[in-house]
């Protein structure tokens, strides 16, 4: 997961032989405001939440690449990185349903 140069949330998954699927929020990270992100993959879809609601999705199917490696608020690959406050950032074995993303959500608020 790292931000875009149009400061949106940008967040991949690498999945059937190194095939890379991104996602890009529609929503801007404002330098002033507090934003609530959630990413899941349950094996046929890719969604990103942002504030508890469905904001991008992508039909993903195949087997997850290597889940060794999880890269927060910067680009695999990339010397860049986030610059800001992450907190209470939570790792899962399963896919979250919607209704429990909007419920972390709201405990967080």
């Amino acid at each position: 997961m790292y931000f875009s140069s149009t400061n949106c949330l940008s967040a991949g998954i690498d999945y059937t032989k190194g095939t890379r699927k991104e996602l890009t929020s529609s929503t801007a990270q404002s330098a002033l405001g507090w934003t609530h992100y959630a990413i899941t993959y349950d094996g046929a879809a890719f969604i990103m939440y942002v504030n508890g609601k469905v904001d991008k999705s992508a039909s993903v199917t195949g087997a997850s690449g290597d889940t060794s490696q999880h890269y927060l608020g910067k680009y695999a690959n990339a010397n860049a990185t986030f610059v800001g406050y992450l907190d209470g950032a939570k790792l899962f074995n399963r896919a979250l349903t919607p209704s429990e993303i909007e419920a972390v959500y709201n405990l967080a608020k």
